[in-house]
């Protein structure tokens, strides 16, 4: 595979993530309300949730809500809160916020909080990660060595090169380390990420 730097200044074409997901398709409250946090901090003056069309305000972390109201929202945050910025550096701004609230939750202190500052441990278990997060889609894991990973999505229309990027980026950056990210697209519900990082 070619794999390149994801490019996160390219349009986010969102009409056309929504028309891919499966019927029924759900995500965590939890990245609801991060979300909503990071609006509360960088735009506390847009509604949000009334631009992103979505009536619900407030989310149980682990239950699960529609994902086209959180690409919805998400879409919406990202560009009113890094409004100088591309909509896919925004969005992968706000993967990075995405690790640190699964593991807030009690289910994801109880997968990955064992895991501590060892990125290989996190990375070995990312898959399980979205499985727990999405009822939809697949992840493989790929190990090619203590700091070498390919993750290969499938089926997931969730802005994989621009929010998902985020999110690995934000899983290694919590351990004190900083990963290479780069990708190769198939599609936008079809990617490969090839995962490294010194040491």
């Amino acid at each position: 595979m070619a794999y390149a730097r994801p490019r996160f200044d390219a349009p986010v074409d969102l009409d056309a993530h929504l028309r891919r997901l499966p019927d029924g398709a759900t995500t965590r409250g939890m990245y609801f309300e991060s979300a909503l946090a990071v609006a509360r901090q960088r735009a506390p003056r847009v509604d949000v949730l009334r631009e992103a069309g979505v009536a619900r305000a407030s989310y149980v972390a682990f239950s699960p809500y529609p994902v086209s109201d959180f690409l919805r929202l998400a879409h919406v945050v990202a560009r009113h809160a890094w409004p100088d910025a591309a909509v896919g550096e925004g969005l992968r701004r706000l993967g990075h916020r995405s690790y640190d609230a699964f593991l807030d939750s009690h289910l994801g202190r109880v997968v990955f909080g064992a895991f501590g500052r060892a990125p290989q441990l996190i990375a070995r278990h990312a898959a399980k990660g979205w499985g727990l997060s999405m009822n939809f889609g697949h992840v493989e894991v790929e190990e090619l060595g203590p700091s070498h990973f390919r993750f290969h999505f499938s089926e997931l229309p969730v802005f994989l090169e621009t929010q998902q990027v985020g999110v690995v980026e934000g899983a290694i950056r919590a351990t004190g380390i900083a990963a290479e990210v780069l990708v190769e697209a198939r599609d936008l519900a079809s990617l490969s990420m090839d995962i490294s990082w010194a040491g």
